[in-house]
């Protein structure tokens, strides 16, 4: 299936400007709100901007000369170092990125939504571009500060990459890579990079997908031992708080996490997104074998 992305101009340009027009009223809403000053939903982006400063002065750490590891990302910290003297760059990555997210939603849309009336594609296609935009709060995230609109971003590259894998027996050479990086933007993300990598191994993509695995670990180990040389535990202390392992345990903290996830609404709208990717996937195989 080659998809033409050309006849998409326009719900993508509409969909975008939607965006934008929105992001603005809120950024002037909030200037308005708070006596011409800007700032974040959260608390966190501060962290991560004073972070970032460390970081381009070789330390690691929110206060000088003492180490500590606040980040629930291993690469956002990194990302955001050289614009770091600007509290507004967090902000300005997060709606370049939801731009990307946009497009992505479009493209899974093009392939995984039938449009029966050729003269209504645009109009339907837009529609519900729009309404992603809503639901999945994209504008809002950009406004936290924090990597989530990159992880959104990541996590459908994913998906998209996996959905052009089942309908056109190949992989873009982008897919594994997207794999790879996902849990260095979030750990969450990693559940997403496992299931991506077994489905590759599943689909005879074995080297791949090995190599992939190999990879994340290899690159999340190096920022465990990085951590370690610090005198800090392996993992940041916001993903050690999460799990509460030592006091809860593994499996309780498991399920603790994830009744968590199922209780707000991103975490909600991902797992049902992940629940159509794999009705779509063994929908689509069905029909074949019925062809």
């Amino acid at each position: 299936m080659k998809i033409n992305f050309k006849k998409n101009k326009l719900p993508f340009l509409v969909s975008t400007l939607f965006f934008f027009a929105v992001a603005l009223i809120e950024y002037l809403s909030i200037i308005h709100l708070n006596n011409g000053f800007f700032v974040y939903t959260l608390d966190d982006p501060y962290i991560h901007l004073a972070l970032a400063e460390n970081i381009l002065k070789g330390h690691y750490g929110v206060n000088t000369g003492e180490f500590s590891s606040p980040s629930s990302s291993i690469l956002w910290p990194f990302i955001i170092a050289p614009f770091s003297f600007n509290e507004h760059a967090p902000l300005f990555i997060n709606c370049m990125v939801s731009v990307g997210i946009i497009s992505l939603m479009i493209k899974i849309l093009c392939i995984s939504v039938e449009f029966p009336n050729k003269g209504t594609f645009n109009v339907i296609l837009t529609v519900l571009t729009v309404l992603f935009i809503i639901v999945t709060n994209v504008i809002g995230l950009c406004f936290t500060g924090m990597e989530h609109s990159l992880q959104m971003f990541v996590s459908l590259l994913t998906a998209y990459g996996l959905i052009l894998e089942n309908e056109m027996k190949k992989i873009k050479i982008w897919l594994p890579i997207a794999i790879v990086l996902a849990p260095l933007i979030r750990y969450e993300c990693l559940a997403i990079s496992l299931a991506g990598i077994v489905y590759l191994f599943m689909r005879n993509y074995k080297r791949i997908a090995i190599l992939a695995f190999l990879s994340t670990l290899l690159l999340m180990f190096t920022f465990s031992i990085f951590l370690i040389m610090l005198d800090l535990p392996p993992l940041p202390l916001s993903v050690m708080t999460k799990f509460s392992l030592s006091s809860q345990g593994i499996i309780k903290g498991a399920f603790t996490n994830l009744s968590n996830t199922l209780s707000n609404r991103q975490g909600t709208l991902m797992s049902l997104f992940v629940i159509g990717l794999v009705c779509h996937v063994v929908y689509s195989s069905d029909r074949r074998k019925n062809n």
